[in-house]
């Protein structure tokens, strides 16, 4: 047993990019609270203390974890389907003179 946390899979963590990171947390975090919800796991956005030294400037740390191996797999699909369904488009070329 890992110290503070119960049995069960250790935390997902993934990097989410900057741009897309609000369409996970929504107005007053609504969409991350109705995850939350649906499935059952903890899910948070990590400090930026605890980003790796891979992170890109902007990027966020989210981690799904301490819940049954379920919950926490339901938060996975739940968070990479919002994910998909919110590409940042790139931002447009500027022409060089």
């Amino acid at each position: 047993q890992r110290e503070g946390r119960g049995p069960g899979p250790p935390p997902f963590r993934l990097l989410v990019p900057g741009q897309q990171v609000g369409c996970l947390i929504g107005k007053g975090g609504s969409i991350i609270k109705a995850m939350r919800e649906e499935s059952g796991a903890h899910i948070k956005v990590l400090n930026s203390e605890q980003l790796p030294g891979c992170a890109l400037e902007g990027d966020e740390l989210l981690e799904i974890g301490a819940s049954p191996p379920h919950a926490c797999a339901a938060a996975v699909q739940a968070v990479s389907t919002r994910l998909r369904a919110y590409v940042p488009r790139p931002a447009a070329a500027v022409p060089l003179a």
